[in-house]
């Protein structure tokens, strides 16, 4: 896990001298104010670690008014120097009295004491976590989804319609798995006569002779070690993680993005990329089978530290930085993928999706306000942090949370990866007494550890001293509502605040970090926090809960408490939300030899911290998704593993929901996947801490019960002579389990199926020594299919080369206007002008033709 290179911040603003400062009394709570004492120490700047300094000129804000925003209340805080933060049509981004708000320093001061300002929070975690990472399709039964159709519409449910926000740190917008294919089909010349497709050998005919046809080789990795898996670095196609790619300028690699000259008009922002449409499942292309060009992103936007690209805009010009990775993971479980070609298809492969992200790691707010402006059904929040917050559902997030879920927007959560980490404190302190609780820090390079301490009750006021392994002492000074920070010893400074919940729970937040300059390693060994609770001896003993965290060991041991830790609270905010959906993981592919479906050793668990049982679903975790395009490797791939990899299987699963009934709320939605979940050995009784109602089935949660048994109807690859003239043929279909099957053409093989064969009844009309192709599909009753290519040829000619196409061109029209290259950039070489025009006649003979 890379070091985490950035979070909120503290500065100093109150100073103590000396090594221990020794308290007298109990330390009262500190008076409530309107500013939280995190933008405070926020704004003053003056710590410079950088793993806690603020890194950007403005504050990203949550300002909460009185009543929901005026016209004079916007005023006034833009009057204060502040920016209200805005979406594409001018509306203020927020939510009932909730709005986003960018503060310089001192702006940020000043809007407490605006009229109608109830509170100014920062929007973003006092320390920055990592990302909850650490087949899976028909674990959950979205094949079987895939299947079925929508009754208004006819549509497959594969989240056509339905968009889906993703809230994590980016996605490659170069990668075929986020292109549709949408582009048509294309015939392609075995040059070699082979019978099968074989990149470097054979070629394609794009309107300006053949160039050659080349493969993306698809490589899958080991994140940890880098290590190829399973071969597949190997020179041999494998329609599985391969691709393929027309070569316009045979300079022998893929040219693509605005660098080679491409703009948004291009179909896949480059040179063309081919599925294959591998009809009779043989893993090659054989002759008569087509290539199908990616066309469309499944990108509908990415925003990206405020600045916002668009598909058909400027999403090709979209930025890529190594840190992305998980960003392409999460979106690759949820959408990636051509379905009825590629192998590797997403939960919703059909739904649009759009990308959330800050760089600095703030901006939960501003971000999830930003997916609900534009129209997403679905937010899955890719980040699970657990110290520096209440934990108890009351921050700006979860109540956002909550307010959207009846308009429809179902919010979903990683539980985090905490398991076994011992990050977690519980223990109840004895009233009148002292209570230790151990801080154990090894030698691994941290230079801070980030540690916070609730109790709900808060009229009870505790007394705090910690002692470090050198053997100096601090009394934390709690009564100071904008928070303390001073040298604990020399090179290491210690910093804090109390602030106490809506709902009553108290947090104080203690920081421990080296001085300013690089960073240098805290104080390895043995922490003590002496916990003094100066009630009667009579009062009832108070529970204290704890988190821990610093910037080395991310999920796992680090720093720790070694004793009195606790797995009862391991869920990470904002699945504390009170109509969030909290994601608990079990083993999808036991890549790590674990066993399938039992739940994963590290996967969060357990209730919130007031015993409310949030946990709500579990789902597969390490699927085989996306990882980066065009680097060492030409498509690379990674196994998603965490609840990062779970959670994206609801969001994809809650979009297929949203699809079969639009009218849902956020809470129908969870109320489907809970009646739906799945209850075996492995999950026992349910609902539960480690399962919540069960294991997903997308399709038991739609349709109410388990996907249908039996197997697929068959229809075999067919040649038929026949005279010349009208005349028929009889294709066959069998289907073992005795269902009813329906045959359907699609008689110039451009992917559409535009005619029922009564009986299986094929009519043709050809001439003398002409053949026809066409490619048929066997559906049964249970929404299975099967298909294959039935050749016809007059007079006992038969020409599988010779189909519809005279491999010159595509089989199907593009689409209006999305490859026509008026106004774009000169291409670079002959055969893409040729290609690009090409594409602008069919897009101009289509128009024509309505």
């Amino acid at each position: 896990m890379s070091r985490l290179r950035h979070a909120l911040g503290l500065a100093p603003i109150l100073v103590l001298a000396g090594a221990t400062f020794a308290a007298d009394r109990a330390v009262a709570a500190p008076s409530q104010q309107k500013v939280e004492p995190r933008v405070e120490m926020m704004a003053s700047g003056r710590i410079r670690h950088p793993a806690l300094a603020l890194r950007s000129s403005t504050l990203p804000l949550v300002v909460e008014l009185d009543a929901p925003p005026t016209a004079a209340d916007i005023a006034r805080i833009e009057a204060a120097g502040a920016t209200v933060v805005r979406g594409d049509s001018g509306r203020v981004l927020g939510h009932g009295r909730r709005i986003s708000v960018e503060a310089s320093p001192s702006a940020a001061a000043a809007l407490g004491g605006l009229p109608g300002v109830s509170g100014v929070r920062f929007d973003g975690p006092p320390i920055r976590s990592p990302r909850p990472l650490d087949l899976t399709a028909s674990l959950i039964s979205a094949d079987a989804t895939w299947r079925s159709k929508v009754a208004d519409d006819g549509a497959f449910l594969t989240g056509s319609g339905i968009t889906i926000c993703d809230v994590d740190n980016g996605v490659d917008v170069s990668h075929p798995m986020f292109f549709r294919a949408d582009g048509g089909t294309f015939q392609w010349i075995d040059d070699n006569d082979s019978g099968a497709l074989e990149p470097d050998v054979d070629t394609i005919d794009l309107g300006d002779g053949p160039v050659p046809l080349r493969m993306l080789n698809g490589i899958v990795r080991d994140r940890r070690t880098g290590d190829p898996l399973w071969d597949t670095e190997g020179p041999t196609f494998d329609s599985t993680y391969d691709y393929i790619y027309a070569d316009l300028n045979g300079d022998g690699k893929r040219n693509y993005g605005v660098a080679e000259g491409f703009t948004e008009a291009y179909p896949g922002y480059g040179e063309p990329m081919f599925v294959l449409d591998d009809v009779d499942d043989s893993g090659s292309l054989d002759v008569g089978e087509k290539l199908v060009l990616l066309k469309t992103s499944k990108v509908k936007a990415f925003r990206i530290d405020g600045k916002v690209y668009r598909r058909g805009e400027n999403l090709i010009e979209a930025p890529w930085e190594d840190e992305m990775l998980h960003g392409v993971g999460s979106s690759g479980t949820m959408v990636a993928g051509q379905p009825g070609y590629s192998k590797l298809v997403g939960m919703a492969p059909d739904a649009d999706l759009i990308l959330a992200t800050d760089t600095l790691g703030y901006r939960q707010v501003q971000m999830t306000n930003f997916c609900v402006d534009q129209g997403a059904r679905v937010v899955l929040h890719e980040y699970a942090p657990w110290v520096g917050y209440h934990l108890d559902g009351s921050s700006d997030l979860e109540v956002l949370i909550d307010e959207t879920s009846p308009e429809g927007v179902v919010h979903i959560n990683p539980a985090g990866n905490l398991s076994t980490s011992k990050k977690l404190y519980k223990h109840t302190a004895a009233a009148g007494a002292t209570t230790p609780i151990s801080i154990q820090a090894p030698n691994d390079g941290a230079s801070y550890m980030g540690l916070s301490l609730l109790w709900q009750d808060t009229s009870r006021n505790l007394d705090l001293t910690l002692h470090a392994p050198t053997g100096t002492s601090f009394t934390l000074p709690l009564e100071n509502p904008q928070g303390f920070q001073t040298e604990l010893e020399p090179g290491i400074l210690i910093a804090g605040y109390r602030q106490d919940s809506p709902r009553g729970t108290a947090m104080v937040m203690l920081y421990v970090y080296s001085e300013d300059g690089p960073p240098v390693e805290i104080p390895s060994g043995t922490y003590t926090l002496d916990v003094t609770e100066p009630a009667a001896t009579t009062a009832d003993p108070l529970p204290l809960i704890a988190y821990v965290q610093d910037e080395v060991s991310g999920w796992g041991l680090g720093i720790h408490f070694p004793e009195d830790s606790s797995e009862d609270h391991l869920i990470g905010w904002p699945g504390t939300a009170d109509h969030g959906l909290a994601v608990a993981a079990f083993t999808g592919h036991p890549f790590d030899g674990a066993k399938t479906g039992e739940r994963a050793w590290y996967s969060g668990r357990g209730t919130r911290i007031d015993g409310e049982p949030i946990l709500w679903i579990s789902a597969p975790d390490n699927p085989v998704v996306p990882a980066r395009f065009g680097n060492s490797d030409d498509i690379g791939y990674m196994i998603y593993g965490g609840t990062s990899g779970a959670s994206p299987h609801v969001a994809g699963a809650s979009a297929l929901v949203v699809q079969s009934n639009p009218t849902l709320t956020g809470d129908g939605v969870k109320e489907a996947l809970r009646a739906g979940a799945v209850v075996d050995d492995d999950t026992g009784t349910v609902p539960n801490e480690d399962y919540g109602y069960g294991k997903l089935d997308v399709y038991r949660a739609i349709f109410g019960e388990a996907p249908p048994g039996g197997a697929a109807p068959v229809v075999d690859n067919q040649s038929f002579s026949v005279l010349p003239g009208p005349s028929s043929v009889a294709v066959v279909a069998t289907d073992v389990d005795g269902d009813d099957v329906v045959l359907e053409a699609d008689r110039d093989y451009d992917g559409v199926y535009d005619e029922t064969l009564v009986d299986g009844a094929l009519a043709v009309d050809l001439e003398k020594d002409a053949a026809a192709l066409v490619k048929v599909r066997a559906t049964d009753t249970t929404g299975r299919t099967d298909e294959a290519l039935v050749r016809v040829s007059a007079d006992g000619v038969a020409n599988p080369d010779d189909g519809d196409d005279d491999g010159d061109g595509p089989s199907t029209e593009a689409e209006d206007g999305c490859c026509s290259a008026s106004g774009a950039d000169r291409p670079k070489t002959p055969a893409l002008a040729a290609f690009a025009l090409l594409l602008g006649v069919l897009v101009r003979r289509r128009t024509m033709k309505r």
